[in-house]
């Protein structure tokens, strides 16, 4: 088990943001969460099979989690989650064990913790051929608190797997009358549960009516969930010949670019810059031939003496005596009429 000391806290405000860093390695199907601010990371492992090897592509979406036992000096990691509930013909891809939560058994156990606590985990995205809430039950929240109750169970000795009679609400409400006293002084017993991304409103109604009726204290702490950046190759190469200070060779880059992020699912995705298509034009061939057809307005003749209108008088004589010489007027008074007699 991993002890958070509490003293560490005085280091962090409440408002704090946690953030869950997610490398995900889909060759050999592992999954690696660091939990920044806290110093923690776990790996999950998965294993695929023909059945089930299309979830190698649903990586990206996985929501990790962890609890924790507060007493009054230190924090204990008592297990790790992954979303997943495991059931059905493609089976648990998830490998439990070294405090891993197995998705399929304890999705089982958090439905049947929910008949217990009259809470419904019915999901219009429940399939027909799963057990009813089976959705809601691949949730990390359900399965860690349900889990935390089987802890409790085991301290006072009646944690019994095959023995399902065990669990019921009256053995539920038997825990709030138990005394409890940790090492350091510590009388009641209160669990953290923390998630990679906000929890929905039926997980918080899960912890809630499971903290009235057991009278165990339960808090939700969700953080954001974050990826690596992938730079782009261009950006790569553009930082090395920065780094070489060799300005003369490639292609000019922007130093100002700046990353584009989208927020889905509460997931913050680096946007690499698309790729950069350069046009290389040919040159234009110019030839004296072709510079000869260009036509060059000539500059504007100034006026040095006034105009000549004797000259403009001798043109109007000229165009009289041609109307006398045609055999037809110039012009007709009615274009588009005939003249009958």
């Amino acid at each position: 088990m991993t002890h958070i000391g509490i003293s560490n806290s005085k280091f962090r405000d409440d408002t704090d943001e946690t953030f869950y860093l997610h490398h995900i390695d889909k060759h050999s199907g592992s999954l690696r969460v660091q939990v920044l601010g806290y110093g923690l990371s776990k790996t999950f492992q998965h294993h695929y099979s023909q059945a089930n090897d299309s979830n190698k592509t649903i990586l990206n979406k996985k929501t990790s989690g962890f609890l924790t036992a507060v007493t009054n000096s230190q924090k204990i990691v008592l297990a790790w989650a992954e979303s997943g509930h495991g059931i059905g013909r493609h089976g648990d891809s998830l490998q439990a064990g070294k405090h891993v939560l197995g998705n399929k058994t304890w999705a089982t156990r958090a439905i049947e913790m929910a008949k217990m606590i009259d809470i419904d985990l019915l999901s219009p995205f429940d399939k027909p051929n799963l057990p009813r809430g089976s959705f809601q039950a691949a949730h990390v929240e359900v399965k860690l608190a349900t889990h935390a109750i089987m802890v409790l169970f085991q301290m006072m000795g009646q944690y019994d797997v095959s023995n399902k009679r065990m669990l019921s609400r009256e053995s539920l409400a038997a825990l709030r009358h138990i005394k409890w006293k940790s090492a350091d002084g510590a009388d009641s017993v209160r669990f953290e549960v923390h998630v990679s991304r906000k929890n929905c409103n039926r997980c918080g109604a899960f912890l809630d009516r499971l903290q009235k009726l057991t009278g165990v204290g339960f808090d939700i702490k969700w953080g954001t969930r974050v990826v690596p950046i992938q730079y782009h190759q261009q950006q790569l190469l553009a930082a090395a010949q920065l780094g070489r200070g060799d300005g003369s060779t490639g292609s000019p880059q922007d130093p100002t670019a700046t990353l584009q992020t989208v927020e889905k699912d509460g997931v913050i995705h680096y946007i690499p810059p698309g790729k950069r298509t350069e046009r290389v034009s040919a040159p234009v061939s110019l030839s004296l031939h072709h510079l000869s057809n260009v036509d060059k307005p000539l500059p504007a003749t100034p006026v040095t003496e006034a105009p000549d209108l004797s000259s403009a008088q001798g043109s109007e004589e000229e165009e009289e005596q041609t109307r006398d010489i045609l055999p037809f007027p110039m012009r007709s008074p009615r274009p588009y009429s005939m003249h009958v007699s």
